[in-house]
């Protein structure tokens, strides 16, 4: 073994075989190794496996662990062979690709998964988790629980451990944003808690932690930054720019606001910026900021019902946040400003 690349021979002298499943090498890799090294070592024997059994495993194994340019290689290692089981499992992983990268929008992925007919259930799980995503990046929160009975039904009649264990994982993230979205906090941060400590994925959990900051909006900025550390480092670490930037451009400043800790808070982010101004009690600056933006969100409009004391705007962002978005979690912050508007 040189350096951080594995040879073929050491795989075979650690006993994986591609005669056993996926789940059974990662056991036979786990002997006294740590989970990162147990990692590497399943990464390297899936991308060097003639076996489409251990690639159909392994590009889901690859994408949940986060690599994604090595997912991409194999799907179009997969895509080359001849029988159709191979094409609809490289075709579905295709689809997953480029969602993860942004080169398809969600309404055109949508379509996409309408269009296939899967008999695996593993590929019907993953079609359901894709028209759940595309809906979530929608921000059509209401559509996440149409899917989550019949999606852990084909969960339950995977037969491969790993994959059954991988889509479970899956499945907890998305029961994670459908309880939040619901306003069901507790149960959110425990299906949150479960992907976050038993994943290897390191900017997944930098998003987590993002999201679980935003959780406690109502109830500690101390927790909320806590958790905001913790991404801000991932993401440092590891080089998630987006989620960053993200980070540091929206979630702290509107954590920051909501709470009047203003000080030395920059962004680049306009809404954002007039939720600051407004905590510093700058309503007129808020409101300027505001008004040049082209497309109000139910975010945007709380921000201006914020900044002008305006009970039926705040209303509005009330009614945007349940009827447009279904997201009863935020849909407390108009709420609960028409409550303070006498004190402001």
């Amino acid at each position: 073994m040189t350096g951080n690349q594995i040879e073929h021979n050491d795989l075979s002298a650690i006993g994986l075989s591609e005669h056993l499943p996926l789940f059974l090498n990662m056991q036979i890799a786990k002997n006294n190794r740590s989970l990162y090294d147990t990692i590497q070592i399943i990464k390297q024997f899936v991308i060097s496996s003639s076996s489409p059994r251990i690639q159909r495993e392994g590009m889901e194994f690859l994408y949940w662990n986060g690599f994604y340019e090595e997912l991409r290689t194999l799907v179009d290692q997969h895509s080359r062979l001849l029988d159709e089981t191979s094409a609809e499992w490289a075709n579905m992983y295709k689809w997953m690709y480029l969602r993860k990268k942004r080169k398809i929008n969600a309404r055109e992925l949508i379509d996409c998964m309408n269009d296939l007919g899967p008999s695996d259930p593993a590929l019907q799980a993953l079609k359901l988790f894709m028209l759940i995503y595309s809906y979530y990046d929608l921000r059509e929160y209401g559509k996440l629980g149409v899917y989550l009975d019949t999606l852990e039904a084909w969960i339950d009649q995977v037969e491969s451990p790993l994959l059954r264990d991988y889509l479970t994982m899956r499945q907890y993230e998305v029961l994670f944003h459908y309880h939040w979205k619901k306003n069901e906090v507790i149960m959110a941060r425990m299906y949150a808690y479960k992907v976050v400590n038993n994943s290897y994925n390191q900017e997944r959990k930098a998003m987590l932690h993002s999201h679980l900051a935003q959780t406690f909006i109502f109830e500690s900025y101390d927790k909320a930054m806590g958790h905001i550390q913790e991404s801000l480092l991932l993401s440092s670490v590891y080089g998630y720019k987006i989620i960053y930037d993200q980070v540091a451009n929206h979630t702290i400043p509107f954590i920051s606001a909501h709470f009047g800790k203003y000080e030395e808070i920059e962004t680049t982010d306009l809404s954002e910026q007039a939720h600051l101004e407004i905590a510093r009690g700058n309503r007129k600056r808020a409101i300027e900021l505001l008004e040049n933006l082209d497309h109000f969100t139910p975010f945007r409009t709380y921000y201006y019902g914020l900044a002008k004391k305006d009970t039926g705007i705040l209303q509005k962002a009330y009614d945007g946040f349940v009827n447009e978005y279904k997201d009863y979690f935020f849909a407390r912050l108009p709420l609960k400003a028409i409550e303070q508007l006498p004190y402001l």
